[in-house]
């Protein structure tokens, strides 16, 4: 039999593999999986994402063989089979298996007497989505691929030294990304003042923009007392509904940019992700935002309003606008009970915003999944309009962004999807609301769940007072931690999805400092890592080696073992390995990274 460790490598790699979009290399991977663990239902459902329909059917009816309560898969099949089905042939009925009443989760009806019972555990269908979750894209008709387009929070920081990589703003935080696995970049959040939004409420039919869909009152009314019960969270006041258009979002996000040092937080994100070969030196990343935003942003909520807005030139239909509501006013109800502002306000790094912003949306996600299985699924609609609607999604501005913008801008979903749909699993909704209260600290956590569950934190290694060390005309302009998911995405920059995703996974921990010089535009770019142990630190020393080898990296100027430094007409870098630490340097010239190597004596 086959070790598990190689099972699990294998999968990964097969995994890995789906998320880029190598349909092929995915498909081996996965088939040698299941011809190794023939039961691994956890392959077939990743196998059922990289086939065509006739094969996704038979890849998901393998897997409610293994696994008869995967409802995923139930409803996977159903649609397949209903598509399948000639026009004049009645659609073969899918169900499944009868559950006892021990294992049966309450429905929205049952779950509502739970709740009057002292607290509601179950989840419904949500808590069987665990094992399939990450599977979504697979699902072809599934409104599960709606998380692509809808919904967003607006976080306004306690304090604007968040993040330093903080590349990406959080304020209406867009859901409509281009890669369904894909996964966005540490981000900086505005600070904000209150600024008034003049805008019309949702009202009445014949106020309606043309062309656009429009709910009346009461069924948005409806769609809250729906959201409220499903989420097993009372609403605690009220929460104002609001319309843009795309146009009128364009100045509201004008105006929270221009706020305080946003765009000054965003010319330090800017430099960073130079310095690192992360985007082109002619790239605008305030501009470029506002323009994704503009395009693809269909809903977002206001924590310091306590307002919800729908962009209604974003919809096609009423079904997209009710699935948006569904996932903003769960925010709301976010707010309400656990105050995002207060917990934005404690996310001290780009690392731990971003576990966070997981935590919100995958919430939010998971609920609008469960909202569209108990009350759209019965809708009639066609399955050519949500293909025409992603389809829609995957072309413009977005598509053209830089690989580590579309990366990070989709991690809130789909990993927040995974880890959120873990602790429902674990402990229905009052584990995850005991998440809330004690939130995740790293993306790691996001990315392996059972190490938030065990209460495992990373260990941020010191790095001492660099400005001091390399003289005066030094300034600091940013002290973070990047975190598992932002190294691994760097350096998906040279190397392939599954050796970053290898060389990234031991990350134990890291701090990023990052300096300049007004003397002819010098910096320094130090990263300091932590790993679990010293294969894994040795796993990312000869990983980086082999990023810069492709690179092109220049001149070779130290290659040992445990040192090795480049250099190129623009840049010098050193990396160096001690223990379960590697230190990586990048500096503009030779005299700085030798200044500053000093206060690091052991590497």
């Amino acid at each position: 039999m086959a070790s598990e460790s190689h099972v699990e490598r294998l999968l990964t790699e097969g995994i890995a593999a789906v998320k880029a979009g190598r349909s092929q290399d995915a498909l081996e991977l996965l088939s040698e999986v299941v011809a190794l663990e023939p039961e691994n239902e956890k392959a077939w459902l990743w196998m059922s994402a990289v086939l065509p329909d006739q094969g996704r059917i038979e890849c998901l009816k393998r897997v409610v063989e293994i696994n008869p309560r995967n409802e995923l898969a139930w409803k996977g099949l159903e649609l397949l089979l209903a598509d399948a089905a000639p026009a004049h042939e009645p659609v073969p009925a899918v169900s499944v298996p009868e559950a006892s009443p021990e294992s049966r989760s309450p429905g929205l009806e049952e779950r509502t007497a739970v709740e009057a019972d002292g607290g509601a555990r179950g989840i419904g269908r949500s808590c069987a989505l665990y094992t399939g979750i990450t599977a979504l894209a697979g699902i072809t008709l599934s409104v599960c691929v709606v998380a692509l387009m809808l919904g967003g929070t607006m976080l306004i920081p306690a304090s604007p030294q968040v993040g330093p990589a903080a590349m990406m703003p959080h304020l209406p935080t867009e859901t409509t990304t281009t890669v369904p696995e894909s996964a966005v970049p540490p981000t900086v959040t505005p600070t904000a003042t209150k600024t008034p939004v003049p805008t019309n409420t949702l009202v009445v039919p014949d106020a309606r923009i043309p062309g656009f869909p429009i709910i009346n009152e009461g069924a948005y009314d409806e769609i809250e007392t729906r959201v409220s019960e499903l989420r097993a969270l009372q609403p605690l006041r009220e929460t104002q509904r609001q319309t843009f258009t795309r146009y009128r979002l364009e100045e509201y996000l004008m105006d929270v940019y221009r706020r305080d040092a946003y765009l000054e937080e965003m010319e330090i994100a800017e430099r960073m992700y130079r310095v690192l070969g992360l985007i082109d030196e002619g790239y605008e990343l305030a501009e470029n935002q506002v323009e994704i935003q503009r395009e693809y942003l269909a809903g977002l909520y206001d924590t310091e309003t306590e307002d919800i807005y729908l962009i209604l030139d974003r919809y096609t239909s009423d079904l997209w606008l009710e699935v948006t509501f569904a996932h903003e006013f769960t925010h709301a109800l976010q707010d309400q009970h656990f105050d995002l502002d207060s917990l934005q306000g404690r996310a001290r790094t780009t690392d731990s915003l971003l576990a966070l912003q997981a935590l919100i949306e995958g919430d939010a996600t998971l609920v609008m999944i469960e909202y569209a299985f108990q009350h759209l699924f019965q809708m009639q609609f066609e399955r050519i309009d949500l293909l025409k609607a992603i389809q829609e999604v995957e072309q413009g501005e977005y598509e053209e962004a830089p690989g580590v913008i579309r990366e990070t801008a989709w991690f809130p979903y789909d990993q927040g999807l995974v880890f959120v749909a873990a602790l429902v699993e674990q402990g229905g909704w009052d584990r995850l609301n005991e998440a809330f209260r004690h939130p995740p600290q790293s993306t790691e956590q996001i990315m392996h769940p059972d190490k938030y569950l065990a209460g495992e934190v990373g260990r941020i290694p010191e790095v001492g007072d660099l400005p001091g060390a390399v003289g005066a005309g030094w300034l600091e302009l940013r002290r973070d931690t990047f975190g598992e998911l932002f190294i691994r995405v760097y350096l998906e920059r040279e190397l392939s999805s599954e050796e970053a995703l290898m060389a990234a996974e031991g990350w134990a921990g890291d701090r990023v400092v990052f300096l300049t010089s007004e003397d002819r535009g010098r910096y320094l770019l130090i990263v300091r890592t932590s790993w679990d142990t010293t294969d894994e630190a040795q796993e990312f020393f000869s990983a980086y080696a082999t990023f810069m080898q492709r690179s092109g990296a220049g001149r070779s100027l130290v290659q040992d073992t445990e040192r090795k430094q480049w250099r190129t007409e623009l840049q010098v870098t050193y990396l160096g390995r001690q223990g379960q630490e590697v230190l990586l340097a990048l500096a503009s010239d030779e005299e700085a990274l030798d200044l500053a190597l000093t206060e690091f004596s052991t590497f």
